[in-house]
């Protein structure tokens, strides 16, 4: 489990502290309330705990998300809301089990009794809010959504067309691409294949939608393949024109996350090799630059309302370790531009993109989207520090209030330093 610390980056001394608590917290569940009625609505059911408003929140795949849910009940005593916090895992010994209120022990997303168990605990705990965490719950999840606001609790997910869009990165290519949104070239490695061993050329145009939309297998995984075929780069000539992969490239799954399965190509031997332990394998341009993460904020009618720029400094085992702020309106408007063209965002979207600076003047020169998942990325608490109160604006919203928000509303160069914690719980039945 990680836990952060903001700091000033001129010294970096420690500015505030977010994270888990000392303390050890075991979860106590209480007897459960009596089964909710149903509402069409589910903004319009509000208990009361004296004279707050009370809301139950509902963390799916909670995981490491402490920070995330000391953020919302900051949020919560802000607002004078009192918050109940459920977490729901597949193992006991998520460490953010031990932190919510009530945990909840569920079957994997693939299992068929998954949205079944979520759906019994929302009507069961009279859930308000639902919040994932874990690219593979979004789909699950966004097909759902009706049938858990039947039970009264609102997702707070993007579409599921958006999210469709964004768990296949050959569609995210080509909504970018029609956008005109500066993103590397991406090409299908099965549709490559299929055109070398045709003989149709090795030319690596961006695939057609109708051509990589039915690639679903990769014949190369079976034997020597097509693929040795392609020539390098600067080798083949079509009508006057260049037209070969340009190598080094980056592989990576069309429907991976997390970064698993990503690789940097030097050759055609890297590419017929790593092609085969890929599953469903893309490539896209090799793009030198920074990598930054945008928290883009959208109102539940879509709308994108602030975008905070994250540079990251470090990364561990796939999430932001080390990050800073950047209050850049040209980035900012990169991601801006990403969620209106994706049409129905709703709550935090992480843009990742490559910058590259002007060598001249330092300043931004090309922003190249990589890459975009609808949900709260690893590194937002960094983004809620600065000033950018998701939590707050999510529950405001679910009010029905109007939470007062400027897109450019937060602290720059805020620096986000991570460390170890831990979580300290009774070992008993623990094998």
């Amino acid at each position: 489990m990680l836990a952060s610390k903001t700091a000033d980056p001129r010294g970096l001394k420690p500015a505030a502290r977010s994270g888990v608590s000392s303390r050890t917290m075991i979860p106590r569940p209480l007897p459960p309330p009596p089964i909710m009625p149903t509402a069409t609505d589910p903004s319009r059911r509000r208990r009361s705990v004296g004279r707050k408003t009370a809301l139950s929140i509902l963390f799916t795949c909670v995981g490491r998300r402490i920070e995330l849910i000391d953020a919302f009940r900051r949020a919560g005593e802000r607002l004078g809301v009192a918050l109940r916090i459920h977490g729901a895992d597949v193992v006991r010994t998520a460490p953010a089990m031990h932190h919510v209120d009530v945990a909840h022990l569920v079957p994997p997303i693939a299992d068929p009794a998954y949205v079944s168990e979520l759906s019994r605990i929302v009507a069961r705990h009279r859930i308000d809010l639902l919040i994932p965490t874990l690219d593979p719950d979004l789909p699950v999840l966004a097909r759902a959504t009706d049938r858990l606001a039947e039970a009264g609790c609102r997702v707070v997910i993007s579409t599921p067309e958006v999210v469709n869009i964004c768990r296949d990165k050959l569609r995210t290519f080509d909504l970018l691409r029609r956008a005109k949104i500066d993103t590397p070239r991406t090409w299908d490695v099965a549709a490559l294949d299929r055109r070398a061993r045709s003989g149709a050329g090795s030319e690596p145009r961006a695939s057609a939608r109708a051509e990589w939309a039915s690639s679903t297998s990769l014949p190369i995984a079976h034997g020597d393949g097509g693929l040795h075929q392609i020539a390098p780069p600067n080798r083949v000539q079509r009508g006057g024109r260049r037209d070969a992969l340009p190598f080094p490239l980056f592989m990576k799954p069309r429907f991976g996350s997390a970064a698993v399965g990503n690789y940097k190509i030097f050759d055609r031997d890297d590419l017929v090799t790593l092609a085969r332990r890929v599953p469903e394998p893309i490539v896209q341009e090799f793009v030198d630059g920074v990598e930054h993460t945008l928290d883009v904020y959208c109102g539940f009618d879509g709308v994108p309302r602030c975008v905070v720029p994250r540079r990251r400094l470090e990364v561990r085992t796939g999430e932001v370790s080390k990050a800073l702020t950047i209050k850049d309106p040209t980035i900012m408007e990169v991601g801006r531009r990403v969620a209106e063209a994706l049409g129905g965002c709703r709550g935090v979207v992480t843009v990742q993109c490559m910058v590259t600076r002007d060598r001249r003047h330092g300043d931004v020169g090309r922003v190249r989207v990589i890459e975009i998942n609808p949900r709260f990325g690893g590194g937002a608490p960094l983004a809620i520090r600065a000033g950018a109160d998701f939590p707050r604006w999510i529950l405001e919203e679910h009010l029905g209030r109007h939470p007062r928000i400027r897109f450019d509303g937060f602290r720059d160069k805020l620096a986000m330093l991570r460390y170890d914690q831990s979580v300290f719980v009774s070992g008993r039945g623990m094998r």
